[in-house]
């Protein structure tokens, strides 16, 4: 029992330490991570643009050879 109630206070005291800064911290990182170490470096922004600019080319190509087919 006494060890339930402690467990239940040290969450609550977490929860409520969120509660006070919450833009400290990144949804979906291990507890306690703040921001800055998880911002991802330039050089990965860069690869995922030229990724994503990749498949909207190949999407784009798709569907107009999709259109150019139809009579």
């Amino acid at each position: 029992m006494i060890k339930l109630i402690g467990e239940f206070l040290l969450s609550a005291r977490k929860y409520l330490l969120w509660l006070k800064s919450p833009d400290q911290y990144v949804l979906g990182t291990p507890w306690g991570r703040r921001r800055p170490d998880s911002v991802p470096t330039g050089a990965h922004v860069a690869s995922v643009r030229e990724r994503a600019s990749y498949w909207a080319k190949v999407t784009v190509e798709e569907s107009w050879r999709a259109i150019k087919k139809d009579p």
